[in-house]
């Protein structure tokens, strides 16, 4: 005869076993999106770096090269020097060693420095000054679009918050109600 709180038990063990694949399922998930969050917040920076390298009338290899060193050690120095590398190696256009299949942009999830790069790429094809202007404007159109960002956060903090604890505290009561129900 099966013990009465059997079935309870079973069921907190469904339970335990689902948190632990979940956990481990959105562990990857929380770390990619760390480092994109990382490299979002350093590319303004290193867009005006960029394009005060292009403004100096360097090409394009060589202001990527530049900014990389000078960022070495960062997120968006890493993906810059791995676009260096691509224009080094070349053996293409510059529109398939950044976003081409094995391109240097491959791995970048973030829709806004993919964007912005490949607008850098294109201007920068035509008159590397001019790119040099807009890449130092664009990169302060980012600074204010983050400022944006962080007010908006600022403001959705406390209603994220109360409902982060509504949730929190109702779960755990609906999840006793039924256990209780069904033993």
């Amino acid at each position: 005869v099966p013990h009465p709180s059997a079935p309870l038990f079973a069921l907190g063990g469904i339970v335990l076993l689902l948190a632990s694949v979940l956990w481990v399922g959105t562990r990857d998930a929380l770390r990619e999106r760390a480092r994109t969050e990382a490299l979002e917040k350093e590319f303004p920076d290193a867009l005006f770096q960029l394009g005060s390298r292009l403004g100096e009338g360097r090409g394009l290899e060589d202001a990527f090269r530049s900014v990389a060193d000078g960022l070495r050690g960062t997120a968006a120095g890493d993906v810059l020097a791995r676009i260096a590398r691509s224009l080094q190696i070349g053996g293409g256009t510059v529109e398939e060693a950044l976003f081409g299949p094995r391109g240097a942009l491959r791995d970048v999830p973030s829709r806004t420095v993919r964007a912005t790069l490949r607008m850098v790429v294109d201007i920068a094809a035509k008159d590397p000054e001019t790119a040099g202007r807009a890449t130092l404007e664009m990169s302060g159109h980012l600074r204010d679009l983050q400022g944006v960002e962080r007010d908006l956060r600022a403001e959705l903090r406390p209603t994220v918050d109360a409902m982060r604890a509504t949730a929190m505290f109702f779960a755990p009561v609906v999840l006793g109600v039924s256990g209780a129900l069904y033993g």
